[in-house]
């Protein structure tokens, strides 16, 4: 059977969860470039979950195996943005976050638009 999903556990069907209240456990700052993006000029679907992945701590990824991944694209992210990936600490078992993919006019200073919302489970 199929699946949308880039690790897939076969229990993972869930919408990925709210952003947690408090601050983010990791972040990561990135500015769309020309390598970011496909041949139609949208950025490609792996920058969002490369740019998720390195706002985790690296006490967790240097430690852990990534597990699970649910990815939730919401908007797009366009050539010269600011894109800013924000991981918090989940609620349930084991090492969970959730990931905060957002994208703002460069130097503009304003949160943005969220791009993605992304899950991990790391053991």
């Amino acid at each position: 059977e199929g699946s949308r999903f880039a690790l897939w556990d076969g229990a993972n069907n869930e919408k990925v969860a709210d952003v947690p209240e408090g601050a983010a456990a990791g972040e990561f700052t990135a500015t769309v470039a020309d390598f970011n993006n496909d041949m139609n000029g949208h950025v490609n679907n792996v920058w969002y979950l490369r740019w998720a992945l390195a706002a985790v701590p690296p006490a967790v990824s240097e430690a852990a195996a990534l597990r699970a991944v649910n990815v939730e694209f919401r908007a797009e992210a366009l050539l010269g943005q600011t894109v800013t990936a924000r991981a918090y600490t989940a609620a349930g078992p084991g090492t969970e976050f959730v990931h905060s993919v957002s994208a703002a006019e460069a130097g503009g200073g304003a949160e943005g638009t969220e791009v993605a919302r992304i899950s991990t489970v790391w053991e």
